[in-house]
């Protein structure tokens, strides 16, 4: 109960100087005990930015994770999502020096793979994408399925990268595993079939195009390319 009413008062006044003494003085009042306080206090924050998130407040979530980060400097996964609510309000540039500094907090903490990390990654790299970094995006995808292997947005992202520079043998591959990964991934099998089409493959095309509308049968653009598809088969 302490934590949240913390929490609350820092997210509502805490630019004042009164309430950041009063937080302070709370802090000081746990002494060398305060680590399970400061625990409580930044997860409650962490929460209402989430909440924010989920409303659509990006602002109000950028500043409930800046708070949480007063808080809790060292959390990797706050950080994390501080830099998904800025890429989101169009902040790039702060988006991506955070996913930056979300990564080296991981790696400082000694969990320099796994599936958080590369979910980071492949958010850094559709961060980066947006900025008009292709490369720096594709290196971001890159380094995601090496991470985790097992990422199937990874793998994903990476085709589109391809496709869009003309490597669509490269991209067909990268497709390929992600829809092995997760099935349900309709933009995937959709691409892939996209790619199967451009050269030449038409049934391989259908198929996987099919697939996809198992999984998001209001795609337009796919309901129209298996159309194509099928016209031309037939």
């Amino acid at each position: 109960v302490r934590a949240l009413a913390l929490a609350t008062l820092h997210l509502v006044s805490g630019q004042e100087r009164r309430t950041r003494r009063q937080l302070a003085t709370a802090l000081e009042r746990e002494g060398a005990r305060d680590g399970a306080l400061r625990d409580r206090w930044a997860l409650a924050l962490g929460y209402a930015g989430d909440r924010y998130v989920s409303s659509g407040n990006l602002g109000r979530a950028i500043e409930a994770y800046l708070a949480a980060l007063e808080v809790r400097p060292d959390q990797p996964r706050t950080v994390a999502s501080l830099a998904n609510a800025e890429r989101d309000a169009g902040r790039l540039a702060d988006a991506i020096a955070d996913y930056g500094r979300s990564l080296a907090l991981e790696r400082q903490g000694g969990t320099g793979g796994g599936e958080g990390v590369a979910l980071t990654l492949v958010n850094l790299g559709l961060a980066r994408e947006a900025a008009g970094d292709s490369a720096g995006a594709a290196a971001a995808w890159e380094e995601a399925a090496m991470v985790d292997p097992n990422e199937p947005l990874a793998r994903f992202n990476l085709g589109n990268a391809l496709l869009l520079h003309g490597r669509t043998t490269a991209a067909i591959a990268a497709y390929r595993v992600a829809v092995v990964l997760d099935g349900s991934l309709a933009p995937a099998h959709f691409n892939l079939a996209r790619a199967y089409a451009s050269q030449g493959r038409f049934d391989e095309a259908l198929s996987a195009v099919r697939q996809g509308l198992r999984f998001d049968s209001t795609d337009a653009g796919a309901r129209e390319l298996r159309a194509q598809l099928e016209a031309r088969i037939r």
